[in-house]
């Protein structure tokens, strides 16, 4: 029997309780399983929006190849700004085009 305290159901009341106890024991099992299947589904969802957040950081230029010396906070080369400006009018069909606005450009001489 289980120790209460003060109090020492006897007979039915402690059937009853043991029922009760049996009954949350089955009840807390089952929703620490929804629990789990259900962290298991968001943590799916979080990968897949990550990779799909990677995919869409990359921008309709991350496949062009740098070229030697190229790193953070240097300037463009002319060779990058000639390919930029390339895959830019490949994109928007022979137009140049601001890729925030769609505004078409005039490309400098």
């Amino acid at each position: 029997m289980h120790d209460l305290g003060a109090i020492t159901p006897s007979g039915d009341e402690a059937l009853l309780l043991d029922a009760d106890v049996a009954l949350a024991k089955t009840s807390l099992a089952k929703t620490g399983s929804k629990i789990a299947k259900d962290l298991e589904k968001t943590t799916e969802k979080i990968g897949k929006a990550a990779g799909d957040t990677e995919k869409s950081l990359a921008g309709p230029y991350a496949h062009l190849k740098d070229p030697k010396g190229v790193a953070p906070g240097k300037p463009f080369t002319p060779a990058q700004k000639r390919a930029f400006l390339a895959q830019n009018s490949k994109n928007n069909n022979g137009v140049l085009r601001d890729d925030v606005t769609g505004e078409e450009l005039v490309p400098s001489a």
